[in-house]
């Protein structure tokens, strides 16, 4: 830990972490253009902000309480969380 920190030291860090979703479908069809994802970002400031991408959209921010909410939607949906 202390190495890592000794060599990023004065490099610019990613204040935030991205938690992916995607809709994996059980049979793809050839139309498919893509996966349809949802990035949900933690900022890590402690706000009550989280930013959210929608496919290949821009980045949109909303409430915590509404990411919440949103992912879980989305899980009762079908879609998996991706690396």
């Amino acid at each position: 830990m202390k190495n890592e920190l000794l060599h990023n030291l004065g490099k610019p860090m990613p204040l935030w972490k991205e938690y992916k979703l995607a809709y994996i479908p059980q049979t793809p069809h050839r139309r498919f253009d893509g996966i349809p994802e949802i990035i949900f970002i933690d900022y890590g400031d402690g706000e009550d902000v989280v930013g959210m991408r929608f496919g290949r959209g821009g980045i949109t921010q909303g409430s915590r309480e509404y990411a919440r909410d949103t992912w879980n939607e989305c899980i009762k949906k079908g879609y998996k969380v991706v690396k």
